[in-house]
């Protein structure tokens, strides 16, 4: 019989788009468009977009454990989310009460101390905010622009 056990992580930002890892028995089915995904408060559900996938690499063996795999939507504010539903095949609905905690989006300012770079790189950038502890990771890409290419 399917039914969830739990998921993870239990909060994510409010853009959305935190990948959570949904642990049940019996709920790994292949097709994409099998499962509709959603936590719900008092109010209203905000789904998850749902490419959804199960996950056996992670056993070592086959068993009737399975995870899914889905990425939250957006919320309009902080929200504690205290249920987690799962749709497969519009016909079986699985619940879980567990809280999954919706959390202010980071803020940042970024500065540098020149205001010319070497290309190799070498300059100092100060990137301070808050709510770096709101998501999972965190990463700096460099950005080339236009205008530093027509500059080159």
């Amino acid at each position: 019989e399917p039914k969830i056990l739990d998921f993870s992580p239990k909060n994510g930002i409010q853009y959305g788009d935190t990948t959570i890892t949904i642990k049940g028995s019996d709920i790994g089915f292949e097709g994409q468009k099998r499962y509709k995904i959603s936590f719900y408060d008092e109010t209203f559900p905000i789904e998850c977009s749902c490419k959804c996938f199960f996950d056996y690499s992670t056993f070592e063996d086959i068993t009737s454990e399975n995870r899914i795999k889905c990425k939250t939507g957006k919320s309009d504010g902080d929200r504690n989310m205290s249920r987690l539903q799962v749709v497969i095949d519009d016909l079986t609905v699985l619940s879980l009460n567990r809280t999954f905690k919706y959390l202010p989006d980071p803020t940042f300012s970024l500065s540098n101390k020149s205001t010319k770079a070497q290309q190799s790189g070498g300059a100092t950038f100060t990137i301070q905010g808050e709510g770096f502890n709101n998501v999972g990771q965190i990463t700096v890409e460099r950005v080339i622009t236009r205008d530093v290419l027509s500059n080159v």
